[in-house]
């Protein structure tokens, strides 16, 4: 199985999603089952046996009209964000799956006359776990951090694994699903490892992250896992003509193309049709039909994927979801994060509680903070004075009536002395065998922040320059995660007047929609907060002319370009760090080398050295500025043209000494589309950019 999920990963991410409006629904359940089927030719055939029990099913005069309960298992895959609901957004959820799927939802009055008399009462509830598969208490929650969270798939199952399908319906919580709301798996035996929905935070309830025009999706998605199909049939592409044609084998949901609005009226294959249905992607959805219910009725009385397992007595009783059960006061789960991870020595970081799973109103709280002030503290969410430098734990224990649980997290909190590390000038080529630690000197060790299998690793299979250089295999990272590689503090000298930071760069697409994206920040409180000054992705990344590479990338010596960072007030900071953070999406092997911090102090200033110039971004967006340098009194002017050399601005401004940022709407408030010259003259240097408008 675990070998299908790899080739799921490759196949999943060259799909062209599609993507409705903003507020509606775009779910990824017909491209995963077919994957299926063409992975596991069994897999269609036990589809095809459902169906045929499901036919049955409905042909049975006597089927059974009692209500079935579905215990319910939510696994929240996080990095500490947003995507970390909380306990009331999933319990909002649940409310929501139980007021829609019992006909309940107050919104079934906007129910268009002629389906209001087939909006179905499912007899279908859910409600969250109150035993896990041990028999221990839970709330029917579990948190997990992992990176996989970003562009999800089956893979971020893994990292919190299903809790048996025959006892729990899984619904897997996550930060993205590769642009689309989720998606979930029809009834199989093939799915037993990844079986459940995986859902987008933000399409999980009403409140907190979830919004109620999206709270409808988690709905949309058990209906797949109930065997339901999108109303126009088994497709991801809602709107086409042909869709006439196909079928989502209920008989009382007319044939259409699909819906992405909200448009009543719509009649699309001869009829009316169904647009409020839980299973369109519009974003007024209000109701399942009969003959829906009946089909998911169906699959929860078929032993295929052990839908009918679900809701028996037993295993209500195994779950703690039968009728009468007294929940447990359930020993709490200890977690907790930090607002900060990187400071300067004389600095303080927030620690915020994170804990779970069990009444928390009564509890009491027990941090350890080595190397801070207070080293132990009561309070709920304490603040932490870090006086001294270097590595440090954390830990919490949470205790409630029910028991108490710990939790420590190993350096946790990097605290940096600012006078300590790298001087400048500095430069860096990666010759260093150990990279990246500094053996004679911690203080000037780099730090590689891992977001998926392949960081940034030293190699001596290409150079700018000497033996080595570093280097992040994209190739074999998935879409969307981030990986960063972090220099050592750098002490600048008292009597600095500017600074000028250049590095190389080789790169090479793989495929023409490979998006790859460098930045580089630039930090002057160790790290504590950072300050994006460049950004390049994909074409204009590439290195190499742009032409496509299908396997890895080496550059030869011609392959690389030398880029110049927009310095602005961190061109005087009196110390400095550097990110250079990649997000892979597609694309090839990058290298970097010979990074450079020049400086000019008092001592080294010449009255004919050349300022230093750039414009950043390019193409122009509202936030494009002219980041320039002066070394001594001047007079500078910005004249920007047209190609046929009309003045559209010009600014003149005797300055002094120093590093300055100028908003280009500073000089032109209004600039069409097209190409243009500015031409800059600091102390007689001029210096002229070919700027682009794109809007």
């Amino acid at each position: 199985m675990k070998n299908f999920i790899i080739t799921f990963l490759i196949i999943l991410f060259s799909i062209s999603l599609l993507y409705s409006q903003e507020e509606g629904l775009s779910c990824l359940t017909s491209q995963v089952n077919k994957i299926m089927e063409e992975k596991y030719p069994m897999y269609k055939t036990e589809r095809e046996n459902l169906e045929k029990e499901t036919q049955n099913y409905l042909n049975n005069p006597n089927k059974s009209d009692v209500v079935y309960v579905i215990p319910i298992v939510f696994h929240i895959v996080h990095k500490y964000g947003s995507e970390n609901i909380s306990k009331a957004q999933i319990e909002d959820a649940v409310r929501i799956l139980n007021e829609d799927f019992r006909k309940l939802n107050t919104d079934t009055n906007n129910i268009v006359a002629a389906f209001k008399s087939i909006a179905a009462d499912s007899k279908i509830e859910f409600r969250l776990a109150q035993l896990d598969p041990d028999g221990n208490c839970t709330e029917g929650i579990t948190r997990v951090y992992s990176e996989l969270t970003v562009n999800a798939d089956d893979n971020a199952k893994y990292v919190d694994p299903i809790w048996p399908r025959n006892q729990y319906m899984n619904i897997w919580v996550v930060k993205s699903v590769s642009g689309a709301a989720g998606y979930a798996y029809y009834p199989s035996s093939w799915s037993d490892e990844v079986d459940g929905v995986i859902i987008n935070h933000e399409y999980v309830g009403s409140i907190g992250t979830g919004s109620a025009t999206r709270s409808r999706a988690l709905t949309h998605e058990i209906g797949h896992s109930l065997n339901l199909s999108h109303t126009w049939g088994n497709s991801n592409d809602p709107g086409l003509e042909d869709n006439c044609n196909d079928d989502d084998g209920v008989a009382d949901t007319p044939n259409t193309i699909g819906w992405t609005t909200c448009l009543l009226s719509g009649t699309s294959c001869g009829s009316l049709d169904n647009v409020q249905n839980y299973m369109e992607y519009s974003y007024c959805t209000r109701m399942y039909t009969t003959g829906q219910k009946a089909r998911m009725r169906a699959a929860l009385e078929s032993s295929t994927a052990s839908r009918s397992s679900l809701w028996q007595s037993s295993n209500l009783i195994a779950t703690g979801t039968n009728d009468g059960y007294v929940a447990q006061a359930c020993t709490p789960l200890a977690d907790f994060s930090i607002n900060l991870n990187n400071i300067c020595y004389g600095n303080s970081v927030q620690y915020s509680d994170l804990s779970y799973n069990g009444d928390l109103s009564q509890a009491t709280w027990s941090w350890s903070f080595p190397g801070g002030n207070p080293s132990t503290s009561s309070d709920v969410n304490p603040t932490v004075l870090y006086n001294s430098f270097g590595n440090f734990d954390a830990s919490l224990t949470v205790t409630n009536q029910a028991g108490s649980a710990q939790i420590t997290k190993t350096s946790i909190i990097n605290v940096f002395d600012n006078t300590l590390g790298e001087e400048a000038p500095f430069s860096y080529g990666f010759e260093n065998s150990s990279f990246p630690i500094n053996n004679s000197d911690a203080n000037k060790s780099w730090d590689v922040v891992l977001g998926d299998s392949y960081p940034f690793q030293r190699n001596t299979s290409a150079s700018s320059s000497g033996s080595a250089s570093v280097r992040i295999r994209n190739y074999g990272n998935a879409e969307g995660t981030i990986n960063s590689l972090l220099s050592p503090n750098i002490v600048m000298p008292s009597n600095l007047i500017s600074s000028l930071l250049t590095f190389k760069v080789a790169y090479a697409k793989k495929t023409s929609t490979s998006s790859d994206n460098l930045k580089v920040y630039l930090s002057s409180n160790c790290g504590q907060t950072w300050g994006i000054r460049y950004s390049r992705t994909g074409t204009s990344l590439s290195t190499n002319g742009g032409a496509l590479v299908s396997n890895t990338f080496t550059p030869n010596s011609s392959q690389w370009r030398e880029e110049t960072i927009t310095m602005s007030t961190f061109a005087t900071a009196p110390n400095l760090r550097i990110k250079f953070e990649i997000t892979s999406n597609g694309g090839n092997y990058l290298y970097i080398d010979d990074i450079n911090l020049s400086i000019v102090t008092s001592d080294n200033k010449l009255d004919n050295l050349e300022p230093y110039v750039d414009v950043f971004p390019n193409p122009i967006t509202s936030e494009t500025k002219i980041a320039y340098s002066v070394y001594k009194n001047s007079e500078i002017q910005f004249i920007l043209t047209d190609l046929t050399g009309r003045i559209l601005g010009k600014y003149l401004q005797k300055q002094a000494v120093g590093n300055y940022d100028f908003n280009l709407n500073n000089l032109v408030s209004e600039i069409p589309n097209g190409v243009y010259i500015l031409t800059t003259n600091i102390s007689g240097f001029t210096k002229s950019f070919r700027l682009v408008n794109v809007k």
